[in-house]
């Protein structure tokens, strides 16, 4: 087995965990801001077995939305983080000077190696796609305010490129001038 699988499924545990969670204290943060009534219903004769019911329709778009604005918020900041972490953070891009300041500030854990992020990056962004597809997907049958859809494609959007843009940098770190090895 190569090295990079078990890096990746390590890295994918926590993300997946916070997609699920999130959903679940989404949906109940909102039930609790907004004081809607609601009830639990067990079905065995569906995938999921507890399901959660709403007077209305409305009320239950009204759910479903928020607390996937609030899934997608929290997997967009830890998306974030490892974007900060890998193109401000990653020890290839630091000179002696931010080191120093690092140590001081008891900052020098947050510096990262390329062989650690980007799998751990790659794999935050594809939780993050998976929830923006989730939502787009939701949005069309009209389960979910389009805006939130539209929010999510446009975070997944920027996000992926400021990825692309930061391991594009480092292979130009790697490689020679032409982004090519040579023989």
């Amino acid at each position: 087995m190569s090295k990079l699988l078990p890096k990746i499924l390590s890295a994918a545990v926590f993300p997946a965990a916070l997609m699920i969670v999130s959903k679940i204290a989404g949906i109940a943060l909102v039930n609790s801001i907004t004081g809607l009534d609601w009830g639990l219903q067990t079905n065995t004769g569906t995938l999921f077995s507890v399901e959660v019911l709403y007077p209305s329709l409305h009320d239950a778009v009204s759910v479903n939305s928020y607390s996937n604005l609030f899934m997608t918020i929290l997997l967009a900041a830890g998306t974030g983080v490892l974007l900060f972490q890998s193109y401000f953070l990653n020890a290839s891009h630091q000179n002696p000077k931010v080191i120093v300041k690092l140590i001081h500030f008891d900052f020098l854990l947050w510096l990262s190696e390329s062989s650690t992020i980007f799998p751990r990056l790659t794999v935050w962004l594809s939780f993050l796609w998976l929830a923006t597809i989730v939502c787009l997907s939701q949005s069309l049958q009209s389960l979910v305010y389009p805006w939130i859809s539209i929010a999510a494609l446009v975070t997944s959007i920027i996000f992926t490129w400021l990825a692309s843009h930061t391991i594009e940098e480092e292979l130009h770190t790697i490689l020679p001038e032409h982004g090519t090895l040579s023989s």
